[in-house]
């Protein structure tokens, strides 16, 4: 034999649906001029440039090498790698290509 329950506990009406919001704001977090002074680097390199090769001397995933020439900045401790990379390529001191990174970094 069942053992009745209450009926003033059952709901009449359903729930009401919930919309579930979007949590993230987008932000833009493109740095326009660390993407123009990495383009005018590869412009300088001409066709010894290549994306694989800065990937790999950055210790970084060939995507995000492409993501820094879009504009996307590098991190702090990619800098130095990426300045090391095209120091052959443009000619001139990896000091002064780290500064005019880090000079970017702080603009934005």
């Amino acid at each position: 034999m069942r053992r009745q329950f209450n009926q003033d506990l059952v709901v009449s009406t359903p729930p009401k649906v919930r919309v579930a919001k979007s949590g993230r704001v987008y932000v833009c977090r493109k740095n326009l001029a660390f993407q123009k002074l990495l383009l005018s680097w590869i412009d300088k390199a001409g066709d010894q440039y290549c994306a694989r090769d800065l990937a790999k001397r950055a210790a970084v995933k060939i995507k995000t090498a492409h993501k820094w020439v879009q504009g996307h900045q590098a991190g702090k401790y990619s800098l130095w790698p990426i300045a090391t990379y095209f120091e052959p390529l443009i000619e001139k001191p990896r000091k002064e290509l780290y500064k005019l990174l880090c000079n970017t970094l702080i603009e934005f």
